[in-house]
Parts: structure tokens; sequence; C-alpha cells
């Protein structure tokens, strides 16, 4: 409108929104004792409107006459908008709840309609820059919501500095509620940090949109990735070779990208007093997604007071990486509840595993055990090296 010298006026668009609120209505001045023209938007030069298929088609066919002939006729009287007259509208996909289809008639009214169709799906849900969620909110999980940006390829050590200095942080605070849809699941890359600090009084809960804890695999889970060492099977060393990148890709779907790397005391921030319940949504074959994942995460990230809960897949499971952890507690997941390999080497200390004690097969197509220490046999990872210490396991018929 500033190009033209002109007005411009906006209107949200709205299911209760009338004829008259767009064009103008006939108002009675008492003093006067005269019905006077109220101008609506629509006599401005420019005219925006927001969402314009949320409006009935009775609202939408008040815009045909001003639209073709450049006026508005109410009690009679036609009326002329200002020239020149442009209708400039957005629309929301007709699939979505509340929407009407605008009809033919008027869509030939509009010279041009651009699509800007939808970011990719990795793009929508990555968060890229600091972000706290606070306990006075319960929050949804919706999707894969991914932080940073550090599963892409690297190629030397300048990518992987670069990444580092672009690493963001998600804080989570004390007895805050997480809730996922049965897409959801949350990604934090190598050079980003996840800050989940709870208490024992208040701890940070990831679960399901249901109000208690007895699903298994209503949603995804948690993986953490960092750019510690991995190790490949049969004795073919670490991930980075004879150079210090690595581009392993990751395990729980193709979201999921790269991790890996040369630096086993690599920090990906700090988890406590943290419940993760009801989680396991497998990807496909053999991709599976585990309560905690932690792919190549390095002693730098502190673990600790850690429940996961009927999870269908692997309680905590660790792909390489030197990530320590104490105080543990496993329970009702349908498989294994502590998995490593591919060259883990860290603590795991303090745990309690306790199986399904109501169950006598494991619902998945799952091989339940207490603990899977490394593979075997070609897949065998001579590098792996884990300590396991002060351990309960109850079993059950599942196992």
């Amino acid at each position: 409108s500033n190009s033209i010298a002109g007005t411009w006026k906006r209107v949200q668009v709205t299911p209760d929104l009338l004829p008259s609120d767009i064009t103008g209505v006939m108002v009675y001045d008492q003093s006067s004792g005269l019905f006077n023209f109220r101008e609506g938007p629509v006599f401005a030069n420019v005219m925006i409107g927001d969402e314009i298929n949320r409006g009935s088609p009775k609202t939408q066919s008040a815009l045909l006459e001003v639209m073709e002939e450049r006026q508005v006729t109410a009690d009679g009287v036609a009326r002329p908008v200002p020239r020149p007259f442009f209708v400039l509208a957005t629309q929301n996909p007709r699939d979505f709840q509340g929407t009407f289809p605008l009809p033919d008639v008027q869509l030939d009214r509009f010279t041009m309609r651009i699509s800007l169709g939808y970011t990719d799906h990795n793009t929508e849900v990555r968060v890229l820059e600091d972000y706290t969620l606070t306990s006075s909110v319960e929050w949804r999980l919706s999707g894969d919501v991914i932080v940073g940006n550090g599963n892409g390829e690297v190629a030397d050590d300048a990518d992987v500095q670069a990444i580092k200095d672009a690493g963001v942080t998600l804080s989570i605070d004390a007895g805050t509620d997480i809730k996922a849809f049965e897409d959801g699941s949350l990604i934090v890359t190598r050079g980003s940090k996840l800050m989940a600090m709870g208490s024992a009084s208040a701890p940070i809960t990831f679960s399901s949109l249901d109000d208690n804890f007895d699903g298994l695999g209503e949603w995804g889970g948690v993986l953490i990735q960092g750019f510690a060492p991995q190790f490949g099977p049969g004795g073919t060393g670490a991930c980075f070779g004879t150079g210090t990148v690595c581009n392993v890709v990751g395990e729980g779907g193709t979201f999921v990208g790269n991790y890996g790397g040369n630096d086993p005391a690599d920090d990906s921030g700090e988890m406590r007093y943290v419940r993760i319940a009801e989680g396991g949504l497998v990807a496909g074959p053999d991709n599976e997604v585990n309560g905690l994942t932690l792919q190549g995460v390095g002693h730098g990230k502190t673990l600790e007071y850690i429940h996961v809960h009927n999870n269908l897949e692997d309680g905590v499971e660790w792909f390489g990486g030197t990530a320590n952890i104490r105080y543990v507690v496993l329970t009702g997941n349908d498989d294994d509840d502590i998995d490593f390999d591919e060259g883990y080497q860290g603590n795991i200390q303090y745990a309690i595993v306790q199986k399904a004690q109501d169950k006598d097969a494991p619902t998945g197509s799952n091989d339940p055990r207490a603990i899977e220490a490394n593979s075997s046999d070609d897949e065998f990872v001579p590098e792996t090296e884990a300590v396991i210490a002060n351990v309960t396991i109850i079993g059950s018929d599942v196992n």
C-alpha cells in the first residue's frame, strides 16, 4: 500500500464473522435520527483477509461484488471502494478442521495463487536456539523434535568446531511434564546439550498423552548424540579411522542422522531425576527407538537418577561413547534393560532392573535380557569395555 500511497486494512476471518463485518453496515444515529453507513475494511486500497477459508460461505460471498465490480451495495446504494483495489488472502489446507472451501466463482476473482508448501520435516521441528521448557506448561512432543544441526555429515575438524560453536541448549526445569504424540521423539544432536535438571521431589517426566504410565510403544523416546568414539564390528576399529571425524548413521529412524567423533570427554549436557515412560515405538525392522538412546555420547555428560519404564524396546542403550550412568531404575521394559555395544567404554553403577511381573511373554518380538553386553560372532566389537557395579535384577517369566 505504501508503494501506491494507499491504505490497507486487515481482517482475521473466523467462522462467526458476518458479511457486514467486511463490507460495512448501516448504523442508526440517535442524535440525528438518521441511519449512516459505517464502512467496512474493504474500503481501503488493499484488504488482507487472513485465513479466508475459515469464514462461512455466506461471509465469503460478501467479497464477490467488491472483487468484481469494485463497489459495495448496501440498502440499495452502490458505494465505490478506493482505486486501485486489491484483496490479498491466505487460506489453510482444506483438510484442516473448521474450513470452508472457496467456490470457483470466488477463486476466479483472484489474479494468482501461490502455494508455499511445507518445509521438510526435520527443518520444521528443529530447535536452533537456546530454549527452556518450564514446569508451568504441560508440553506436547509432536514429530521428531531435533535440537541443533549436529546430525549432518562433517568433513573435517573445522566442520566439527563449527557445529560446536553453533550448538544450542535445551533446558528443562524440574517438575516439567512432556507428553508425546505417537510420532514424538526428542533428538539432541552432537554439539548441542540437553540440560534436564529435575529433583527427587520434582522429577522431569516424558510419557505418552494418557494420564497413566501403563502403555508400551505409545511414542518414540529420548535420543542423545555426541562426538565421542564409536567402533565397528569385527575389529574394524574406530569410526574416524586414520582421520579425526566420524559420520556414523544412527539407529532409530531416517531423521536421526549422523553421530560420533574423536572426543571421549564430549559434553552433551546433564540429565538428573528424569523419568521416561511408555516409549519404544519401532521405526522399522532392526531400527528401534529405546527409552534413552546414547549414540557416541562422551563422559562429559552427567546421567544420574534415570528411570525408564514400560519401554517397548530397550531401556537404555549405548552405541559407542563413554557416557557414565549412576542411580538408574529400569522397570517393565519389553526388551533389554541395559544394552551396550560398538565400543562403549563407560561405567554403569547403582542400577535396579525389574522385568514385568504380570506377563509371561514379551509384547513385541523381543528376546528380553536385563543386560545385553556387546554382540557376538562377526558383530563382536573388541573395544567394548564397560564396567557394571552394584546392580539388582528381578526377573520374571518374560525373560
